[in-house]
């Protein structure tokens, strides 16, 4: 028995001139079973870690193709009869399956492996736990909570209530609403209504990795909601923060932190995710049985018309 195998690794080339590489397939060829195999992970959530902007669809539809050519290939006995692998994988994987130019995807230099007597489906397996193993360990990690979530939670919990509440035709609330302090500063708001205040929600997810970003976000905030209190108090502003925690243990206090400068702030309701549920269902009480129409325009900029 032949106890060799070559391989291939299909390598994801984010950056060619830094060299920046990911694994994201295997092709390997058995000379004595004359067997062709593509492997690849299920997920690739570790190149989307990586890369947020890698076209993910793209390369996948590749490494099914080329799973469906290596199995064809594999059931024509012909193939391998005229064409020499052993000696030129290289070439064969140009021809077969991807030129080797300046693209994303590549195949690197052909490996020959050594076999220990174990049947080709050992060996497969192998080589997938060796390579993508790390795919589904990152396939894994909770996504984190950023405020396009947070929002879309709430406008859901929302629906759920009252299907109608958000039509775009409901004069007593308003998404997407913009306050204008000054000429220079306008703060756009994701939903807006009207009761004894003008009620405003921004979303604020400090579900992030690093202390340095969820410091950032809580001063920014606290620095623009503390700019504008006299501006909430002659125009009768409310503003309430829908908020995610951070996951890492180590961001614990830092949020803590945030939290107690946030509220110093006037105007200024905290609204823990986890409290979200409470938060809608007074949202659309006071929105079908207190609120009053909007009759002025979507730009506040002026003293406002009850």
């Amino acid at each position: 028995m032949n106890n060799s195998y070559t391989y291939s690794l299909l390598q994801y080339r984010h950056s060619q001139l830094l060299e920046e590489v990911l694994n994201v397939g295997i092709i390997v060829f058995y000379p004595t079973e004359q067997k062709l195999f593509f492997l690849f992970p299920d997920r690739l959530a570790r190149l989307r870690f990586a890369y947020p902007n890698v076209p993910e669809k793209i390369i996948r539809s590749y490494c099914k193709a080329f799973e469906s050519r290596a199995k064809e290939i594999s059931s024509k006995p012909e193939f391998f009869a005229n064409h020499d692998l052993i000696n030129s994988f290289d070439r064969f994987l140009n021809d077969e399956f991807l030129p080797d130019d300046s693209s994303s995807l590549q195949f690197s230099a052909p490996k020959l492996g050594l076999n220990e007597q174990n049947s080709f489906q050992i060996i497969n397996n192998q080589l997938y736990n060796f390579y993508f193993t790390v795919f589904e360990h990152h396939g894994e990690i909770t996504k984190r909570i950023d405020e396009l979530f947070l929002i879309n939670r709430y406008k859901n919990l929302i629906r759920t209530l009252d299907k109608e509440i958000l039509d775009k035709n409901n004069t007593k609330i308003k998404l997407d609403y913009i306050i204008k302090p000054s000429n220079e500063n306008e703060i756009k708001f994701d939903l807006a209504w009207k009761s004894d205040f003008i009620n405003l929600v921004k979303p604020v997810s400090f579900d992030v990795k690093r202390k340095e970003t969820l410091q950032k976000k809580a001063y920014f905030n606290f620095g623009q909601f503390s700019a504008i209190e006299e501006y909430a108090e002659n125009n009768k502003l409310k503003f309430d923060l829908i908020l995610a925690r951070p996951k890492l243990r180590e961001l614990y206090k830092s949020y803590d932190e945030a939290i107690k400068l946030l509220g110093k702030t006037k105007h200024v309701t905290l609204i823990d995710s986890n409290e979200l549920e409470n938060f809608t269902k007074k949202t659309v009480t006071e929105i079908k049985y207190r609120s009053f129409n909007f009759k002025f325009c979507r730009i506040i900029f002026c003293s406002l018309n009850y």
